[in-house]
């Protein structure tokens, strides 16, 4: 057999055995151990994150259904205003101008007839007047002009009578025409 250099010999001799410190090993547990907690982390995170994403749809879900019903409720309101502005713009346009009456009253009072009571009907275009005056010719004028007024249609002369201090009391109901309060 032949000789076996020293290079063959020193390689047939085991090599001893390298010890790893314990802080390396221990190192190497603490790594493990990192790593399954961060992994069992990114699972439970993972869970709460499709989680919350549900609840974010749920909510936007009840949102739009709030929305929604917020919607028909203003729409609603919205038509029950527009019909009473309707009904009001409607009202309003065929209101009769009742205080028109008073300057008509004043144009046609002769000037010793003194009215005391005065009943306007406006619905039916009618005013009610007591009045009261010196004398019969006072009268008789004041009846002339109510007679020569064209926006009167009907005058009514009743109730003539002397009152306690000697003067003539009488009672007019006049009926407007409908032109006087469309002015």
């Amino acid at each position: 057999m032949p000789e076996k250099t020293e290079k063959e010999a020193f390689r047939i001799i085991p090599k001893p055995k390298v010890k790893t410190p314990a802080w390396i090993k221990l190192f190497l547990y603490v790594c493990l151990i990192v790593v399954g907690v961060l992994i069992g982390g990114f699972f439970l995170l993972q869970g709460q994150v499709v989680a919350l994403e549900q609840e974010k749809d749920d909510l936007g879900a009840q949102i739009i259904e709030v929305e929604r019903q917020t919607q028909e409720i203003l729409a609603k309101e919205i038509v029950d205003l527009s019909k009473k502005i309707s009904t009001f713009s409607r009202l309003f346009r065929e209101r009769k101008n009742l205080s028109k009456v008073f300057g008509f009253l004043r144009s046609i009072c002769h000037p010793k007839v003194q009215f005391s009571s005065c009943k306007i009907e406006g619905k039916n275009n009618f005013i009610g007047l007591i009045a009261v005056t010196e004398s019969f010719q006072t009268l008789g004028e004041q009846l002339f002009i109510l007679k020569e007024n064209e926006e009167i249609e009907t005058l009514d002369l009743f109730g003539v009578s002397f009152d306690a201090r000697g003067k003539i009391q009488f009672e007019v109901n006049i009926t407007l025409s409908e032109k006087f309060f469309k002015k």
